[in-house]
């Protein structure tokens, strides 16, 4: 009793075959946006969509409510790890919508 969970680990597959090790900090969970950062592995250094802090961007803080679930976040690690897949294929080019962080 009393006790949190401060972080959650774990793989994901992605649709290349690739398994990515990624850990999600819940420091101030459900109160702000958990922070995602890669577990073994190196995020290539020029790739957008991340943090000053490293943490890998699903969405922009001033998006995270209180009733978003660490499902949603795990859901949205995958997505960017698939465009993350896709940039890295296609000469740095980021597929999808982005909006400015």
């Amino acid at each position: 009793y009393g006790d949190r969970i401060t972080a959650a680990e774990g793989t994901i597959d992605t649709q290349y075959g690739n398994t990515y090790a990624i850990r999600i900090a819940l420091d101030n969970y459900p109160y702000s946006l958990p922070k995602i950062f890669t577990k073994g592995w190196e995020i290539h250094p020029v790739c957008p969509h991340r943090f000053s802090g490293g943490s890998i961007c699903v969405m922009r803080s001033s998006q995270w409510r209180t009733y978003h679930t660490i499902a949603l976040v795990v859901a949205k690690t995958a997505i960017w790890l698939a465009k993350y897949e896709k940039w890295k294929r296609n000469g740095h080019r980021w597929p999808g919508l982005e909006q400015k962080h």
